[in-house]
């Protein structure tokens, strides 16, 4: 059993041609939150997996806006694996699991420098395994060696030191 349903409100053209359910003629579910936990938790008690398609860019680019996402059973969490979880404002999230402190999980997205609030383990739905673009499938790995965030966080610096460079060479006179 697997459902095809898009994480949050945001609208997403139908791509049926290049989705991994294009052969079965499944198209994709607008659900709410609760919908989605709702079927990715019937499509998981009944041993099988849900597809959900990523509607963000917080996981770049370990998962990219559009890729649909295969979810299976939350068994075996870890530090960084990704999973499905709702979190305490009722935001439900395909993020990593950045820590985990006894019972309570905290989950960060790849392209985000901020973690979410923390977690129970109930909260978490369901662990990610594979995602498809365009057809082609991947196994979601750990997260990648640099990120989005750490790229902002090395080049904050060097351009606040080109752009003060540039003024003080415009305040002499050096530019013309």
């Amino acid at each position: 059993m697997s459902v095809l349903a898009t994480i949050g409100e945001r609208r997403m053209p139908d791509e049926s041609p290049e989705s991994a359910f294009a052969d079965s003629g499944i198209g994709p579910l607008r659900c709410n939150p609760v919908e989605i936990v709702e079927l990715v938790t019937m499509a998981i008690e009944a041993g099988g997996s849900a597809w959900v398609r990523a509607n963000s860019h917080s996981m770049a680019p370990t998962i990219c806006f559009g890729a649909d996402v295969c979810l299976e059973s939350p068994r075996d969490l870890t530090i960084g694996t990704v999973v499905l979880a709702m979190l305490p404002r009722g935001l439900l999230v395909l993020h990593r699991i950045y820590a985990i402190d006894g019972d309570r999980i905290l989950l960060r997205g790849d392209a985000s420098g901020i973690a979410d609030p923390a977690v129970v383990r109930s909260a978490v739905l369901a662990r990610a395994r594979v995602m498809s673009v365009k057809g082609v499938e991947r196994e979601i790995g750990p997260r990648p060696w640099i990120s989005m965030h750490d790229v902002k966080r090395w080049l904050r610096p060097l351009t606040s030191r080109a752009r003060n460079f540039w003024r003080a060479m415009r305040s002499a006179g050096a530019l013309a």
